[in-house]
């Protein structure tokens, strides 16, 4: 235990000085000094504040007991966006979260109850899938930055606790699957409406041909925004998606897709511009918003551009083609993926012949 320091001051008075340090594996983790009138209150103060430091836990308030939960969300959104690569769905929720006052609470102030509370409170705004996801997302960045800050006063097993309790209590629950497909009335809509946009002289994001490649290619509307002109092979009508969307491959999952003659020729009719390397140079969130713009301006309810995936998909196979032709185009790895984008009409399955070889009686 150290003792405390005489000094004396410029004007002859004498102050005692006490200073207090700890130290983990031989490191100093807190160090705190003050100036006492007397050697006897400057020693009490080290001996008290020793003590208190000795508690369990009572370090770790001193060190973090200021960060909020929305300090954890903001640190891990600056530390780990571009080193996760976050999409723009994932990114755009934690910036959201990071603002909600019910997260700016002290870490030592975090209980069970708060959190169920806090679940409760967001289910009032938001369905039980996107509360679900965000709470995934406080949890994956508290439990990162447990392991940086070992003395972070913060218990993941928190966390797992109260997701436990809202799947039990069915506050929690998985996403519904989305069956929306645009009608031919509305697609006849938009394209009236983007066609009429085109002609506006300050109009330069061709939406008209962004939606209708979308329908015809089964491209995400990030992908198509990434597609470049040297990626493109002719001979074969296909082309390479650079860093395909996938849940643990993040860099260099380029893959090569097959394009129908539509698309293709929607690429064709494309602008070269010298030096961009892009056939679709438009920002993507800017793309979805136009989209949104129309589908306000025209009173189509409930459709996303995302929806038309799913009509690209659905198309494919009501072409006729296969799974596994499918999978060519759309790239999804198997049936269980690709069946969250497809939705056939029973009324748009055609009538295959019975094979020669199957016996009928029926006819009598």
């Amino acid at each position: 235990m150290a003792t405390a320091r005489k000094r004396v001051t410029k004007s002859g008075e004498v102050r005692w000085y006490r200073e207090v340090r700890i130290k983990r594996d031989g490191k100093i983790v807190y160090r705190e000094g003050k100036t006492w009138p007397s050697k006897r209150l400057a020693e009490e103060w080290g001996r008290r504040l020793e003590y208190e430091l000795s508690q369990p836990g009572a370090l770790e308030k001193l060190n973090h007991g200021g960060s909020t939960l929305a300090d954890v969300l903001a640190w891990y959104y600056n530390e780990y966006k571009d080193v996760a690569k976050f999409g723009e769905s994932k990114s755009y929720r934690i910036r959201a979260l990071m603002q909600m006052e019910k997260l700016r609470v002290p870490l030592t102030s975090l209980t069970t109850a708060y959190l169920v509370e806090f679940v409760k409170q967001r289910m009032r705004s938001s369905g039980p899938s996107t509360v679900r996801q965000d709470f995934v997302y406080i949890k994956g960045a508290v439990k990162l930055a447990r392991s940086h800050f070992e003395d972070l006063p913060v218990s993941v097993q928190m966390f797992d606790d109260v997701s436990s309790f809202c799947w039990k209590n069915k506050l929690f629950k998985m996403a519904n699957k989305r069956s929306r497909r645009p009608t031919a009335d509305e697609l006849r809509l938009l394209t009236d409406y983007f066609r009429n946009r085109a002609l506006r002289p300050r109009m330069r994001t061709p939406m008209y041909d962004i939606m209708w490649f979308a329908i015809h290619s089964s491209r995400r509307l990030g992908e198509i925004t990434r597609l470049r002109w040297d990626d493109l092979d002719e001979s074969t009508l296909t082309g390479l998606v650079r860093d395909v969307k996938h849940p643990t491959k993040k860099d260099g999952n380029h893959r090569r897709f097959k394009m129908t003659q539509e698309a293709w020729d929607i690429i064709c009719r494309q602008e070269k511009v010298e030096g961009e390397d892009l056939i679709f140079p438009y920002q993507t969130k800017y793309v979805s918003i136009c989209f949104t713009w129309a589908c306000n301006d025209l009173g189509i309810q409930d459709l996303h551009f995302h929806d038309l995936r799913r009509e690209a998909t659905s198309r494919l196979f009501e072409r006729g083609y296969d799974i596994v032709q499918v999978q060519q185009f759309t790239l999804h790895e198997g049936w269980k993926d690709l069946q969250v984008y497809t939705t056939l009409r029973p009324a748009d399955v055609p009538l295959l012949p019975a094979a020669a070889h199957h016996s009928d009686f029926s006819n009598g």
